[in-house]
């Protein structure tokens, strides 16, 4: 017998034991959750500082209808010709992407989604048709491969964007007095600010 075993002599003890005992194995179940869930965040991160590190490097990640290839600034769709009409590959800026859409398959298939910033177009669902900024997912394979897929572009989305924000802050910092007062000119001119609100921008800049 273990020396951390429980011994009930009484059937009643027991019973009254086992709520407890419920609780202590979904605490455990909660606590495997979230290990595995830093394990994969740290995988996620690991495989976006390779590509950001590695300007030639990129990583495959293959369904049954096609393939995604990223890279530090891109990514590729290619679609096999047996789910959808159009040859060749079709590259994405990571910094076009809006957003991400992923579903799970079902009766119907799931499907990665790339949005692209100012696109206007509108693509009518098809079940097992995709459209040149998607892949479909046709197996919890392909789903759990295109999942980790979605997290390492989301990962290089967020390193660009604090990228960007950070030149835009820099050059903001540097701006000049001068550069400044043509700004806010510009933006009077536009009637986006007024007379008296540029007059005051401009004696703040040359105080």
């Amino acid at each position: 017998m273990s020396d951390m075993a429980i011994v009930f002599v009484q059937k009643k003890k027991y019973k009254e034991f086992l709520p407890f005992l419920d609780f202590i194995e979904s605490k455990i179940a909660s606590l495997q959750n979230i290990n595995d869930s830093n394990q994969e965040a740290t995988l996620i991160e690991s495989l976006a500082q390779e590509l950001l590190m590695e300007t030639k490097k990129s990583l495959e990640y293959k369904t049954d209808q096609g393939k995604l290839i990223i890279k530090k600034n891109t990514i590729s769709l290619t679609h096999n010709r047996l789910y959808v009409g159009n040859k060749g590959t079709k590259e994405i800026a990571i910094t076009s992407i809006s957003s991400i859409h992923l579903s799970k398959p079902g009766i119907k298939a799931g499907r990665i989604r790339f949005f692209i910033e100012g696109s206007l177009q509108e693509t009518k669902y098809q079940a097992y048709l995709a459209s040149e900024n998607e892949l479909l997912i046709t197996t919890p394979n392909d789903y759990r491969t295109m999942y980790e897929a979605k997290e390492v572009i989301e990962s290089l989305r967020l390193h660009h964007s604090e990228k960007l924000y950070q030149a835009l802050s820099k050059h903001t910092m540097t701006a000049s007095p001068a550069d400044e007062i043509r700004k806010y000119k510009s933006l009077l001119d536009d009637g986006i600010i007024s007379e008296e609100e540029f007059e005051k921008k401009k004696k703040e800049l040359l105080d």
